[in-house]
This record gives C-alpha cells, structure tokens and sequence, in this order.
C-alpha cells in the first residue's frame, strides 16, 4: 500500500495525480471514468492487471542471505497508472509505468536505489491482464508455472530472484475491500502473498552473491483515486515471523496527526488463515533525519496487538527513496528486525513525513 504527503488530497491519490503531471501525454483527457472500488470484489486475481481501474501496483519486498550469512534486503516496485480506458493505437499509451528497485547491504550499512518509467506502449512497459506479467524495459515480475521470477538491473546492482509462495492469497479488510476513508470510492482492493520462498543471485559492482535463503511478501492493489480529503500521512509494516506468521499493519494519520479509524491490519497464521486485527497500538521509539532531504522519519517503533509486543528496528537507518525522475516524492522504505515477544524479519513503508 504505498501513498504520499506534500498536502494529500487523500491517502492514494498524491502519487499518481504527480506522476500524471510529470508523464501526462497532451491527448490525455482530466475525467476519464474509471471504475471506483466500491465494495468487495469476488475472484479477484492476485496477480493480474485490472485497466478498469485508475491505478494499480506490485510490491515486492524481502531478505536475502548468501551462502556465507551475509544479508540484504531489496524492494522492486511496479506503478500503473491508467490514462485511459482503452488503447486505441499503439501510439496511444494506455497507462503509464514506473518502477523502483532499491538493495540494502547490511555488511557495508549500503543502500541502493535506482528508478525508471515509460508509458505502456510498443512493449516497452506493461502488465498482463490474464496473470503476473509487469515489465518496465528489462525490469520484470513474472509468473512461470508455479514459481515466480524477479529481476532488476541498473550499473551498479542487480537481482535474479525465484520464489515460491508457501501460502494462499490473503484478502485484506472485507474480502479484499480495504477503506481508507468515509467517503464512497476511498477504498482499494487489497490483496498479498505473505510468504514467498526461494533463491538466486545479487550483484553489487563486480561481486556476486548466491542466495541461499530468501523470503519476501508480494502487495498488488488497485484503486481510482479520488478527490475527497483524506490521510496526509502513512506508516505500514509487513511482518514475517520465525514462527510462520505474518502480520500486515498501515496506520494513517490525518493533518492534526491523529491516527485515522481506517488504519488497519491483518494477522496470518502457520496454517495460511487470517483474521483482522481491528486494535494495536504503534508507538514510535527513535526518529532518524535524513541528510539528503532533511526529512525527520520515525526510525525504531514498539507494535502491541493482541498477544503480540514487538520492536521493530531498521537495519540501516538511510533506506530513503528519492524518486527524483519519476514521483517527484520522498519516503523511506527498509528493511527492518523483529524481536520482543516473536522475532523475525519485515519491511516498514513511511509515506507523508516531511
């Protein structure tokens, strides 16, 4: 679930409604009637693209660890951002695609980040209405069979990852319907793959790295924006557990910087089931500024839900994304460890600090 603050109109439109700013093609119409999430959606695919919606995204965060116990983590990110219904020629594009890809180094307190785009047109970006297919030039997530594939390359990193998910698909809110505000159509369909297992390989510069061991969580989510006022500001935690399970929390806050009741979580057992967890409580232990933007980002915090009391702690303080080239927008995204009553391993998502 990913969103930005620079005065909101709501929790996920600030992003998309820059981007279509910065790429918008002058044949582009403001109003196009994108379908709006107004309730449940049955079947949904996990996986596929839903072009009757305005925006929609693949989120891809984890671990990794090599054959020698040396750890990273990594996210690889795919936007689409709808202009338009139909394509009615391939010089029209129909969406538009953005892409981040950031590694973190443990050993050497190094993180990555790199970034692209281009519109959905002679193939050089797009996204598969039939299953997980989302591309950006050589950047790609893809399903084969039953495993799925990630690879990313820029100068000075890249991945070739496969994973396997260990569990079935998680609906988060009603059956998917995750609202974020009062107002009809403040809502998204929200789906995860919470635990993917496999392997592959990390270049960083001339060094190659064989991983052993990788574990990572997929979020595909799909929306149309609207207009109402919503959150300014939001924090989201992606949990992976030693003990198999998972919890998925985002907490958003409003301009007086009250924690808004559309925040919500989900818990995952051992077994794959999942149940709602309506009530928790983050509380934030240390704040990290950055010296590239200046921005003040909570950096340590202390999550109570049911019998759960956890610390969560980044392993590198500077994991903040500058999308200079495509969103115009700053947030931090990192990868973090668990411990207190469980230990484990999670991504934390901070959106809207200024």
């Amino acid at each position: 679930m990913k969103v930005y603050r620079f005065d909101l109109r709501t929790s996920l439109s600030g992003i998309y409604f820059l981007l279509l700013l910065i790429f918008l093609p002058n044949s582009f119409v403001f109003g196009e009637n994108f379908k709006r999430v107004v309730g449940p959606i049955e079947n949904t695919s996990v996986e596929a693209a839903h072009r009757e919606y305005g925006t929609e995204w693949w989120y891809f965060t984890g671990h990794l660890e090599d054959i020698n116990q040396r750890k990273f983590g990594f996210e690889l990110t795919f936007f689409r951002v709808g202009l338009r219904k139909k394509q009615l020629s391939t010089w029209e594009a129909q969406s538009l695609v953005v892409a981040h890809f950031a590694l973190s180094d443990e050993q050497n307190n190094l993180f990555l980040f790199s970034e692209e785009k281009d519109r959905e047109s002679f193939d050089l970006a797009g996204a598969s209405n039939k299953g997980l297919n989302v591309w950006l030039k050589d950047w790609s997530a893809v399903r084969s069979e039953n495993k799925i594939l990630l690879k990313a390359k820029d100068s000075e990193k890249s991945i070739e990852l496969s994973f396997e998910s260990k569990k079935p698909i998680v609906f988060h809110g009603d059956r998917g319907f995750s609202k974020k505000g009062a107002e009809p159509g403040e809502a998204s369909i929200y789906t995860s793959l919470t635990r993917l297992e496999g392997g592959g390989l990390v270049t960083i510069g001339e060094q190659q790295f064989k991983v052993k061991k990788a574990s990572a969580w997929m979020d595909h989510e799909f929306f149309t924006s609207s207009d109402k006022k919503g959150a300014k500001s939001w924090d989201w935690f992606a949990l992976q557990l030693s003990n198999n399970e998972e919890i998925m929390l985002y907490q958003l806050t409003d301009s007086n910087g009250e924690v808004t009741k559309f925040s919500s979580g989900t818990l995952v057992k051992s077994d794959g089931s999942y149940l709602p967890l309506p009530d928790f409580k983050i509380e934030t232990l240390a704040t990290w500024k950055s010296p590239k933007s200046g921005i003040s980002y909570p950096s340590k915090w202390r999550i109570k839900a049911l019998n759960y009391d956890l610390t969560v702690s980044p392993t590198i303080a500077n994991q903040e994304i500058t999308g200079s080239k495509t969103t115009g927008v700053n947030y931090w995204e990192g990868r973090s460890i668990v411990s207190g009553s469980h230990s484990g391993e999670g991504y934390v998502e901070l959106v809207g600090y200024r």
